[in-house]
């Protein structure tokens, strides 16, 4: 009776899952697909599985599946099909799997870790596969690998004293393990993220998954409560009882966190990568081969003490390079509507002088239907158009009807993405300020395009204190209209930092104001 009961319970959350559009896997995007599978002992069993030092990995399959999905979502060659197609071939293959009464189903590891006996599990895996499962669902309709996906999760939703991943913080809150009951490596800060996201992109396949949808909110609530648990004066930890992170787990958890952000647009995630980012500075991924940009910089430190003229690290020049042509939805003669697949702060129409000239068009922004406000401006044969706000959808209105074909007009928008530029500018200000308990700490500034702009601090009660300070998402507030009221007599350092999303983006005559 009971296994009836569970098969009727799968069929009806199957036929209430709700197909929805999969963001690109962005934490992976910064991975060559073909450089992947070369490092680290990678090759490929005749089924064309990945395996790693000829083991299977259920984690480097998803994630070899997924970057390959995303390659084939972009460019339709059916190289990258038959990849995704061969990947789910492991899901397929019951030896290498454990099931428990055909509710959950557990990615074993087979060999022993740090104490772990084989076989272990871990959330990280569990929610990797899920998010690769659901790929495979988009493309190819296989209700089975829905049901897989949820056998995935049900297990990774086990409480860790029962054999499943979700852990208690510190604090007691639920967290999603990479190494349930390893006391050694306790809430492993990267490998939660990938399962939130595996979990994330189940609730939106299945939303009537209540307790599921409930474990996702309580992780999400307890990543925030912990996050300061895991930074340093100047770095930030693996775990919440282990050290410091390397250059490339630091450079993986920035992508992860604007990975999050393409889900959740949570402007706390980019408040930390903001600190992270200055950390960052030229601390380069020596380890990883297959990085796509190994000496990228997430920011730009840029001097706040004097008027910055023109543009800093020619801005013009790689802003040209990173921009990405939008599609036209709708198209007449006189009026044409561009959707952007992301949103975006600035983009450029670009047409000949002829048309630029004559047919005096004018652009409206858009997001999610609402009007944008926006600042244009003509510049070397195309029209920009930038915003505070971001915008997802444009349209052109030509006041005089073109004499000539429209088609070869093109709307740009700049994608961060696929670009050298920095995601955030970061000013630091060298002078350290003591201020008493009571003070009114603002900022001014010239602000150009200087989108997000936040203020950072840390305090100590002496000098040399302050460097072994902890700079936090807590202590921050807005450039422009926010402000401070210092609660202990000490020394306070600041840095400024925002996000580049302009070919000129700077704070020009900054002072800092203290009533």
């Amino acid at each position: 009776m009971n296994a009836i009961i569970h098969t009727i319970s799968i069929v009806f959350v199957l036929s209430n899952a709700i197909g929805q559009q999969l963001l690109p896997y962005e934490s992976l995007t910064h991975f060559d697909v073909e450089k992947y599978s070369k490092q680290y002992e990678r090759t490929f069993d005749t089924n064309g599985i990945i395996v790693q030092k000829k083991e299977y990995h259920a984690l480097t399959i998803g994630f070899y599946g997924i970057m390959n999905y995303d390659a084939f979502k972009q460019t339709g060659d059916s190289l990258y099909y038959r990849r995704v197609i061969n990947q789910y071939n492991y899901f397929k293959d019951t030896s290498k799997l454990i099931f428990f009464n055909d509710q959950s189903l557990g990615l074993p590891y087979r060999f022993e870790f740090k104490g772990l006996k084989e076989p272990w599990y871990s959330g990280m895996t569990q929610g990797v596969a899920a998010s690769f499962l659901l790929r495979y669902y988009d493309l190819t309709k296989d209700k089975e690998a829905l049901r897989l996906s949820k056998q995935l999760i049900n297990f990774m939703l086990k409480p860790e004293s029962e054999g499943g991943t979700i852990g208690r913080t510190k604090e007691g809150e639920l967290w999603i393990e990479e190494y349930p009951n390893l006391t050694s490596s306790k809430s492993v800060l990267n490998g939660f993220i990938n399962g939130l996201i595996g979990l994330k992109e189940y609730c939106m396949y299945f939303p009537d998954d209540q307790f599921a949808a409930s474990i996702h909110d309580s992780c999400y609530a307890a990543l925030f409560h912990s996050l300061d648990k895991y930074n340093t004066a100047n770095w930030t930890n693996y775990s919440r009882n282990s050290g410091p992170v390397t250059n490339s787990y630091m450079r993986y958890e920035l992508e992860e966190f604007d990975h999050l952000y393409s889900m959740y647009h949570d402007v706390r995630l980019r408040d930390q990568m903001r600190i992270w980012a200055m950390f960052s500075l030229g601390k380069f991924d020596n380890e990883l081969k297959f990085l796509k940009r190994p000496k990228y910089d997430f920011a730009a430190v840029l001097p706040y003490d004097k008027k910055i003229d023109g543009c800093s690290f020619n801005q013009y020049e790689l802003f040209s390079k990173s921009m990405v042509n939008c599609l036209v939805r709708h198209s007449g003669r006189k009026k044409s509507k561009y959707e952007l697949q992301k949103e975006s702060y600035y983009c450029e129409l670009r047409l000949t002088d002829q048309l630029l000239k004559t047919t005096q068009p004018q652009l409206l922004a858009f997001c999610n239907g609402k009007k944008v406000e926006i600042t244009t401006e003509i510049k070397e044969g195309c029209l920009s158009a930038s915003a505070t706000t971001p915008f997802d959808a444009i349209k052109v209105h030509f006041k005089r009807k073109p004499q000539v074909d429209t088609s070869e007009v093109k709307l740009m928008v700049y994608d961060y993405r696929h670009s050298d530029i920095p995601q955030f500018a970061c000013y630091t200000l060298s002078k350290k300020e003591y201020l008493t308990k009571g003070e009114v700490v603002k900022f001014t500034g010239n602000q150009v395009n200087s989108t997000g702009a936040k203020v950072y601090y840390r305090f100590g009660k002496k000098q040399d204190m302050v460097k072994d300070k902890k700079y936090s998402i807590e202590q921050s507030f807005d450039f422009e209209t926010g402000s401070f009221v210092v609660q202990e007599t000490g020394i306070y350092e600041f840095f400024v930092s925002y996000d580049i999303t302009h070919p000129v983006s700077q704070i020009n005559q900054m002072k800092i104001i203290h009533q």
